[in-house]
C-alpha cells in the first residue's frame, strides 16, 4: 500500500523480489552472485552430469529413458545459464557504475567471457550427442548395420559395423 508523507507525496513500497529476480537484476552482491549463482550452481551441476555418466548401465537398461532424462537435463540448464550469466554480469556492471571493488568487478566479467565461450564451445562440441540422444527419444536412431562372426578357433566374436541396439541380444 502506498505510504503518504505530509507533503502530499507518495513513495512506492517496493514488493519484495525473489532472490531469483535480485540475481537476474543484478542486485545481489558481487560475492554471491560470482560464489554462489555462478561458481557453486556450475560445480553442482558438473558433480550431477559426472555421476549420471559413470552410470553406463542406465542407458543399456532402457536407452530412451536414458536420453529422455539426460536432454531434459541439459534443456533445463540452458536458461539457468543465461540466468546466470546475465545476473552476474548486470551485477558487476552495477559494481563498476558505484565504484565498489571495480577490480573484483572487472575480473568477474573477464571470467565471465571466458565462461560465456567455454559454455558455448562446449554446447557446440556436444551438440552431435544431443542429436543422437533426440533420435533415440524419437526412434530416429541411426541404422546400425554390423556382421557378427567368429575368429581364432571360435575362440572371440568378431563385430564389424557399428554397435547399437539389439546387438547385445544377436550376439
Amino acid at each position: 500500500m502506498p505510504d503518504t508523507t505530509g507533503d502530499n507525496t507518495v513513495k512506492r513500497v517496493e514488493k519484495k523480489r525473489s532472490y531469483i529476480r535480485r540475481h537476474w537484476d543484478g542486485d545481489l552482491s558481487l560475492a554471491q552472485s560470482f560464489w554462489v549463482n555462478n561458481f557453486l550452481i556450475n560445480i553442482t551441476v558438473r558433480i550431477a552430469m559426472a555421476v549420471v555418466e559413470e552410470m553406463p548401465h542406465l542407458a543399456e537398461e532402457n536407452p530412451q529413458a536414458y536420453a529422455i532424462g539426460v536432454l531434459l537435463f541439459v534443456i533445463a540448464s540452458l536458461p539457468i545459464t543465461i540466468w546466470q550469466w546475465i545476473g552476474l554480469f548486470r551485477c558487476a556492471q552495477r559494481h563498476i557504475q558505484e565504484g565498489i571493488s571495480r577490480g573484483w568487478a572487472n575480473a568477474a566479467i573477464v571470467l565471465l567471457v571466458l565462461g560465456v565461450i567455454g559454455g558455448t564451445m562446449a554446447y557446440i562440441r556436444d551438440f552431435p550427442v544431443y542429436r543422437e540422444l533426440f533420435r533415440i527419444v524419437f526412434n530416429y536412431a541411426t541404422t546400425y548395420d554390423y556382421d557378427i562372426s567368429l575368429a581364432n578357433n571360435n575362440a572371440e566374436v568378431r563385430i564389424d559395423g557399428g554397435i547399437g541396439p539389439g546387438l547385445t541380444a544377436d550376439v
